[in-house]
């Protein structure tokens, strides 16, 4: 049986969408899933324990690393997976990704990303379109939801402190290590608005260099640039002049964040929360 950890922050209105996709009305067979509510100040505890067989913990402090290393204490499976409390994932994907770390080569592995751009307007969903094209995106994304094998999870002992804790799992693997099955799809509800959409990325840009700053070296070759692979699509230009300073302005939020700011401060996007009942 394997194990799922779901880190939940005051996450009522969408932690019913995530459940219902995971075990549905019945509850399943196949998996544990722990439903760990850190620093909740909502419903978010009481709708997960609606779901049949699904586990809650609860903890005072909101603070998704110590949630994450909470879970893993009570978590008895393996593949262990890691999902976000407002992503969609199918069991049936789980399972899947769980056959790929039966293969001893294989120690990390993710199903595809598939974005959900209803609603969004064009600048959003340019964004989307081109970081969809990036290397990393393609072959080497680790976030959202991932699983690791027994011998994967060994690689560590618990989580860091730290935001961007997919990264550091992503880290700690070799690209032969890392499968990304696309195969097997999760969904991700962008931004609704483009302000949103920076808030997003400076939130996980200074995840990125709060890690680079405290373990120097440790960040994973991404691949070639992307840029590279555009200069002679002009067609594709639009989309990178926006990602382009999308990305600046994320960088520029997450310089500040890092050096003035609370950097543990959880910056989500609400405009892709919704309330969806269980």
């Amino acid at each position: 049986m394997v194990s799922i950890v779901i880190p939940a922050h005051n996450e009522e209105k969408v932690i019913g969408r995530c459940l219902a996709a995971l075990v549905g009305t019945t509850g399943t067979d196949d998996a544990q899933v722990i439903v760990v509510a850190n620093g909740c100040i909502d419903g978010t505890a009481d709708r997960a324990r609606l779901f049949p067989d699904v586990e809650v913990l609860e903890m005072p402090t909101a603070n998704k690393a110590a949630a994450l290393n909470l879970g893993d204490e009570h978590a008895v499976g393996f593949p262990r997976f890691y999902v976000d409390a407002d992503v969609e994932l199918a069991i049936g994907a789980i399972c899947g990704v769980a056959s790929v770390l039966e293969r001893d080569e294989v120690l990390v592995a993710a199903p595809g990303m598939a974005v959900d751009l209803t609603g969004c307007p064009w600048s959003v969903r340019a964004f989307y379109e081109f970081w969809g094209r990036l290397p990393y995106a393609m072959s080497g994304h680790i976030g959202g939801a991932y699983g690791m094998s027994e011998t994967g999870r060994s690689r560590f002992d618990s989580f860091p402190d730290a935001i961007a804790d997919d990264l550091f799992v992503r880290s700690l693997f070799t690209p032969a290590e890392v499968a990304i099955v696309q195969d097997h799809c999760f969904t991700v509800h962008a931004p609704k608005t483009l302000r949103s959409l920076v808030n997003v990325r400076s939130r996980v840009l200074a995840g990125n260099l709060q890690l680079r700053h405290r373990q120097p070296g440790c960040l994973p070759p991404f691949g070639s640039r992307p840029f590279r692979s555009v200069v002679t699509r002009p067609r594709l230009w639009p989309e990178a002049a926006v990602y382009t300073s999308v990305y600046a302005a994320g960088r520029i939020r997450a310089k500040w964040k890092l050096r003035y700011g609370d950097v543990h401060a959880w910056e989500r996007d609400e405009t892709a929360r919704t309330a969806v009942e269980p």
